[in-house]
């Protein structure tokens, strides 16, 4: 089993964090100024619209938060049975 290094995980994390921001504060920028419908080329050359780029990322946290809401129902329901099993036990 290989330690992965707690470094690497920093950095790797603060470039992505840098270059998604990045991504979203030029497509903030580009909708301001109206141009919305424009577009950039991604590495494969397909043409993205900056509104793109907005609306995915405002779907991908609406389902981040969702995820989280669940796992925190279930987190609870979990928390709840060891609390009945524990006081069965007494």
């Amino acid at each position: 089993m290989s330690r992965k290094s707690p470094l690497g995980r920093i950095i790797f994390i603060a470039l992505v964090t840098v270059s998604l921001g990045t991504l979203l504060s030029r497509a903030v920028l580009e909708i301001m100024r109206g141009n919305g419908a424009g577009t950039y080329e991604n590495v494969y050359g397909m043409p993205i619209h900056w509104i793109t780029v907005l609306t995915f990322s405002a779907s991908l946290l609406a389902a981040a938060l969702v995820a989280l809401a669940i796992r925190w129902w279930q987190k609870r329901d979990d928390r709840t049975i060891d609390r009945l099993l524990r006081a069965k036990r007494k």
